[in-house]
C-alpha cells in the first residue's frame, strides 16, 4: 500500500518535470499510468477494508452473543433450578 502510494508520488514527480520540460506526450503517459495506477490502489484499499470491516463484525458478534449467553445461563440458574436456593428448614 505505502509503496504504490511512494510510487505515485515519484510519477507525478516525473510528470510535473516533463511538463515543465513540454514534453507533453511524455507527461500525458505518465499521468495515464498514474490514473490507473490510482484506481487499482483504490481497489485494493477497499478489499483490505472490506475484511477488516467483517472481522469487526465477526468479533463484536460473538462477543455479544457469548454474552448473552453467559447471562441466560445464569438467569435459568438461579430463576428456573431454584431448587438449589430452597428455604432453609
Amino acid at each position: 500500500m505505502e509503496e504504490g502510494l511512494y510510487r505515485q508520488t515519484e510519477l507525478l514527480n516525473q510528470a510535473r518535470w516533463d511538463f515543465i520540460k513540454v514534453d507533453m506526450d511524455s507527461a500525458t503517459i505518465k499521468l495515464d499510468k498514474l490514473s490507473e495506477e490510482y484506481d487499482n490502489l483504490i481497489e485494493m484499499s477497499f478489499e483490505i477494508w472490506e475484511g477488516a470491516v467483517f472481522w469487526v463484525f465477526v468479533s463484536e458478534w460473538l462477543a455479544v452473543t457469548g454474552t448473552s449467553m453467559m447471562a441466560g445461563y445464569i438467569l435459568w440458574t438461579l430463576m428456573v433450578k431454584r431448587r438449589l436456593y430452597r428455604e432453609v428448614s
